[in-house]
């Protein structure tokens, strides 16, 4: 299915209006659909690494295209040769459970070609990470410990491997594919576990402790947002911009646009924040990690989550 069939969107031209009006951007993130069906993705990624001094691109794939994948990421680096670039691919489930999982037959198995075509790639470019992504669902939740164990044994060894759950607050996502808060909290037993391992291959020995530490803050938020209770505050509005195919611009995927770049002369800066989106943020319970990681290095954030602790603690 062609999700943007009947959208008019952004030309390789208005990306370099985009891009000119910008001063600086920490990251540049794709998201999907498959973003390697344009062909010009290079080119975008050139056009923002010029203009914005961007130091990480992060593009997500779908591992089905390999060839079309490979020229891709080959031209990103070409073109970009300073950035760091993350890509980062699905891991559902081994062989056919993946395959079900993305309704796509034979999906593993390009899966694992893409990889180790990219892994081949990452020998000659340093700043190359390739890693992975297994959103949990009802489908592949009992098998979750056998995909680590894969991912952690597979050769070359991935830059990382995350674990992403749907979004309960999300109306895109079938109820037959959410797991329960009960669920979610097993996942994240598991996670740890596996987690500490990796922090302690990763990190200086100094360092370890705090990792963990943040690790398991993190964790604690997504599964009290899970549960539909909010601990920190977004502050999205402060550090992140999604913009649509068609222009149309967000600061959550989940929460109704507020503009589009087309109307206010392709500049993000003449966009303003509506109230209606800060009072939507009371009630929001998020488990991105694009909104949450961010959200939590503001101090009012870290005061937000001790105080959580304390009285949870008094409570007990």
């Amino acid at each position: 299915m062609d999700l943007n069939k009947d959208v008019k969107e952004l030309t390789l031209q208005e990306y370099s209006q985009i891009a000119r009006n910008i001063d600086s951007l920490d990251e540049l993130l794709f998201s999907g659909g498959e973003p390697s069906l344009r062909e010009d993705l290079p080119q975008i990624c050139e056009l923002f690494y010029k203009n914005c001094n961007i130091k990480k691109i992060r593009i997500p794939m779908n591992g089905i295209n390999t060839e079309k994948i490979l020229v891709a990421v080959s031209d990103v680096l070409k073109l970009c040769p300073n950035a760091k670039i993350f890509v980062t691919l699905p891991l559902d489930g081994l062989g056919k459970d993946h395959d079900k999982q993305r309704g796509i037959a034979n999906a593993f198995d390009r899966l694992i070609e893409t990889y180790n075509k990219l892994e081949d790639l990452r020998l000659k470019h340093k700043r190359l990470n390739v890693g992975f992504v297994t959103t949990v669902t009802k489908i592949n939740y009992s098998k979750i410990e056998e995909l680590i164990k894969y991912a952690e044994n597979i050769k070359p060894r991935p830059s990382y491997h995350n674990l992403m759950v749907c979004r309960a607050q999300s109306k895109r996502v079938a109820d037959d594919l959410l797991i329960t808060p009960q669920m979610y909290e097993k996942i994240i037993k598991i996670e740890n576990k596996y987690q500490n391992r990796w922090i302690e291959n990763r990190y200086n020995w100094f360092f370890v402790p705090l990792v963990k530490s943040m690790y398991k803050i993190i964790n604690n938020i997504y599964l009290h947002a899970y549960k539909n209770q909010q601990i920190i505050k977004c502050k999205a509005e402060e550090f992140i911009r999604i913009i649509e195919a068609n222009g149309d611009v967000r600061i959550c995927e989940m929460t109704a646009a507020i503009g589009n770049i087309k109307e206010h002369q392709y500049n993000l800066g003449m966009i303003k924040t509506p109230n209606s989106f800060r009072l939507g943020v009371k009630s929001c319970f998020c488990t991105h990690p694009c909104f949450v990681i961010p959200s939590i290095r503001y101090p009012s954030n870290l005061v937000r989550y001790t105080m959580f602790i304390i009285k949870k603690w008094f409570r007990a």
